[in-house]
């Protein structure tokens, strides 16, 4: 057999010459459709079908990383904890939150031990440190306008070694008291008068008094002239 007055040597060529398919087209198809996930029939090819929210969480195959956002957007079914848990999902601003829960969803449906700490942790409050910035902004902006608006002071180092110094003398005069020490006993082991170790303890409890009646950040700091 002849082809353009060639000889024809090549299968392939020789079934084109004929009109009909290669042999290697029906393999090539179905390679291409395990490659690209679909199905061929026939002439048509169907993608796989999509599963919903709620037959991930019953097969346990979701994925934080990939189905997160369908918490936004599709029910979950009846299980209490994950309604639960998608309700926080949805009112949660900081995305590192929202990422956490659904890592702590995903885990949940693999782990007994996971799914019963998101069950306490959604029956938990809030934690003062678990609120993410802009809500801590939004709930203390007061207290930020004022520590913005007070006038700022002279940085003294010397001063600040000297307070904190004697600050550290007036706990070691408390604790020596607290032993059972006298304070003429505690005076001589701190090298002070009698007269400055009673001085000392008795800034350290008004010290304490202003700081426990304190619920303000503002509060005035603690003078040089208080010792």
């Amino acid at each position: 057999m002849t082809h353009r007055g060639r000889p024809v040597f090549d299968v392939a060529i020789r079934h084109r010459a004929l009109g009909a398919s290669t042999p290697h087209q029906g393999p090539r198809a179905s390679v291409r459709s395990r490659l690209d996930g679909t199905t061929a029939i026939g002439a048509r090819v169907v993608p796989p079908q999509r599963k919903s929210l709620e037959e991930l969480l019953r097969d346990r195959t979701f994925l934080a990383r990939r189905h997160a956002e369908l918490l936004l957007i599709e029910p979950v079914g009846e299980n209490a904890i994950f309604r639960r848990a998608q309700e926080h999902y949805r009112t949660e601003s900081s995305d590192l939150e929202r990422r956490q829960l659904a890592l702590a969803l995903e885990k949940a449906l693999r782990d007994p031990a996971a799914y019963e700490q998101l069950a306490k942790d959604l029956d938990a409050p809030p934690n003062v440190l678990e609120v993410s910035e802009e809500r801590w902004r939004e709930a203390n902006s007061d207290r930020i306008d004022a520590i913005l608006a007070m006038e700022a002071s002279t940085f003294n180092p010397e001063r600040g070694r000297r307070m904190s110094e004697r600050f550290a003398r007036c706990l070691q005069a408390e604790w020596r008291r607290l032993d059972g020490w006298t304070v003429a006993k505690t005076a001589g082991a701190l090298g002070v008068s009698p007269a400055t170790v009673r001085r000392d303890l008795a800034y350290l409890e008004s010290w304490r008094t202003r700081a426990s009646s304190s619920s303000t950040l503002t509060s005035a700091p603690v003078q040089p002239s208080d010792f």
